[in-house]
């Protein structure tokens, strides 16, 4: 029967014949190694996949963190410089930094993984508070966000939209 196998790996062929002829006992110890392997595997695979989402995520926070800080160029270090609208984005957070007090923050909605790719959907809550005038004002809008692993770490290439950041849009409402 197994040489009637037609583009059957032959080692493979060989070590089921040869596994019949092993004692119940034996086989079944096979099998539990067999098992564990592939429980490790899976597990691994789990633990990277995780340590992936924990960066790609601490990534999205520290733009939250540095904006919440008044911190401008901190929060532009994880963008890479190709992402489009990088210098509206980095004036936007400028302006918004220098003229206002900022809470920001940030709840995942989605998240997509797939190779050195990653895109999220954010929720993104701002609050704007004049330090002069004491009034407030809070935004809300999802926004989505793409990140690629370039150069051994994840960079945001992808942000949109763009207006939740745009000082200009509570002078425009008013």
């Amino acid at each position: 029967m197994p040489s009637q196998l037609i583009g059957c790996n032959r080692e493979l062929v060989n070590r089921f014949d040869q596994t019949r002829s092993l004692t119940l006992p034996a086989r079944i110890g096979m099998y539990r190694l067999v098992v564990c392997r592939l429980l490790l595997v899976f597990v691994l695979a789990g633990t990277l996949g995780a340590q992936q989402s924990k960066a790609i995520y601490r990534q999205v926070a520290s733009v939250a963190t540095a904006l919440t800080a008044g911190s401008a160029a901190e929060a532009m270090m994880p963008f890479d410089k190709s992402c489009a609208g990088y210098a509206e984005l980095r004036d936007d957070f400028s302006a918004l930094v220098s003229a206002y007090q900022l809470v920001s923050q940030i709840e995942i909605l989605e998240q997509s993984i797939v190779g050195a790719d990653a895109t999220l959907t954010v929720r993104w809550v701002l609050t704007l508070s004049d330090p002069v005038t004491q009034l407030s004002e809070t935004r809300a809008q999802d926004v989505t966000v793409k990140l690629s692993y370039l150069r051994y770490q994840w960079r945001i290439v992808g942000f949109s939209p763009l207006d939740l950041f745009n000082p200009e849009l509570q002078k425009s409402r008013k």
